[in-house]
């Protein structure tokens, strides 16, 4: 049987100093600017978006509204095509 002992004043001498408790006013200053700096990234990213959304009305020569019809975008770079089917009205999203 192996026994160690440790005097009470030499015990946080051997623990690394990354698992010692922090003293909190020191670690303030950091953690508000932190929070801070995060809520304006995660504002800033909100603008930048990778799709978006086609919207209109379906309309013939004459100008009168096209209801059921069906609308087709195609990306032209990449030949990924996208439907919808336009209301009652002729209005449609993708």
């Amino acid at each position: 049987m192996i026994s160690v002992s440790l005097k009470a004043g030499r015990f946080f001498e051997t623990v690394p100093s990354h698992f010692r408790r922090l003293d909190a006013t020191k670690e303030l200053p950091f953690t508000i600017c932190f929070a801070i700096a995060t809520a304006f990234i995660g504002i800033r990213a909100q603008g930048q978006a990778i799709s978006g959304d086609l919207t209109g009305t379906v309309t013939d020569v004459s100008g009168a509204v096209v209801p059921n019809a069906t609308v087709t975008a195609t990306n032209s770079a990449t030949d990924v095509k996208s439907s919808a089917q336009a209301n009652s009205a002729g209005l449609y999203r993708i």
